[in-house]
């Protein structure tokens, strides 16, 4: 295993364009998303694209500047090195932001710009969309009839937006939820309490602590080792708050006990599933989110799912491998018992 993580590390980078990029030139100006550029870069752009649509590693690319004249490497060179900084040719896997960000344009644009801002704004949007099925009914449907049979907590589940800061979670609660997260010895074979494509598990789980939150535990940033049921410090001076959160989800994050944030690894899936990887991923993401906020409610728990946020604002305190990008994260804490 030792081997396997050196090898990713020591893997030569090599350099696409980023997914999705979009360019045009115009008036001999060559516009980049939003930069500019003008001069020898615009008169070579097109068959710098078209090369690096095909990759290029660090040690190809200093033969490549050598086809231009001395001058007009030195311009080329610094050009590609900007391209670089900016994000427009990248050597590893793109966020899920990025990956999907382009789907948009096929959706119709039907909202002002700051309609989702405003909370009766979406509270609408939102009754509307659970509203969808209404006028989907035929006579030939198969009715299905309400029970009380299922479990209880399938019952009680649901999303805890407040949460109460004056109670401390229980170590044991603590310990019993991250062991969900862990393998399990099953006979001659490691399995897990969750699925995984190809049995490979490529997720990582991180736990941020408040301090004087959950009894015993001192307040940080861990990272989940499954293999050995623990919690190993990674970043115990790491400051996370608020600030990450868009405006929705500030008092969500400042109230929790605890946060789990999960990260995808494409060095341990992609080599067997290629691009496919990244999807079964993303799945696996939303199966253990399922798993935690059930499991949650039954050891008394209240959880929140978070959408989105602005992840790279603490990137910095998670050191993710080259191929690892953040997914999604959990708050979970004591429920706030409102009259």
């Amino acid at each position: 295993m030792e081997d396997e993580n050196l090898m990713s590390e020591e893997r030569e980078k090599i350099y696409y364009w980023k997914n999705s990029l979009t360019w045009t030139i115009e008036d001999g100006v060559l516009n980049i998303e939003a930069r500019k550029y003008k001069g020898h870069p615009v008169g070579v752009f097109s068959q710098l694209y078209y090369d690096f649509l095909k990759g290029k590693s660090e040690r190809e690319l200093e033969g490549y500047f050598s086809q231009y004249e001395s001058r007009a490497a030195r311009i080329i060179k610094l050009f590609v090195q900007d391209l670089m900084a900016n994000g427009f040719l990248v050597s590893a896997i793109a966020s899920p932001l990025e990956l999907f960000q382009s789907q948009y344009q096929f959706i119709g644009d039907d909202y002002p710009e700051h309609f989702f801002l405003v909370k009766d704004n979406v509270d609408r949007y939102v009754e509307a969309k659970k509203h969808r099925f209404d006028s989907r009914q035929r006579s030939s449907s198969i009715v299905l009839v309400n029970t009380n049979d299922l479990p209880e907590v399938l019952h009680r589940r649901t999303s805890t937006r407040r949460f109460d800061v004056t109670k401390k979670v229980d170590m044991q609660v603590f310990n019993d939820l991250l062991i969900s997260l862990c393998q399990k010895q099953h006979g001659e074979s490691i399995t897990y309490y969750y699925p995984s494509a190809g049995g490979l598990y490529p997720l990582n789980m991180y736990v941020f602590v408040k301090e004087g939150r959950v009894k015993g535990v001192s307040g940080g940033l861990y990272k989940l080792n499954p293999a050995n049921h623990a919690l190993i410090p990674h970043q115990l001076d790491a400051d996370i708050n608020t600030d990450a959160q868009y405006f929705t989800n500030k008092e969500i994050a400042k109230e929790s006990a605890f946060t789990i944030y999960f990260t995808y690894d494409g060095e341990v899936n992609m080599q067997k599933y290629k691009g496919q990887g990244y999807f079964y991923g993303i799945l696996e993401t939303g199966i253990l989110l399922g798993l935690i906020s059930y499991y949650a409610e039954y050891l008394g728990l209240g959880s929140c799912v978070i959408g989105d946020m602005e992840f790279g604002k603490i990137e910095s305190y998670f050191e993710l491998n080259t191929n690892e990008v953040y997914m999604q994260s959990i708050e979970l804490g004591m429920k706030l018992m409102i009259p």
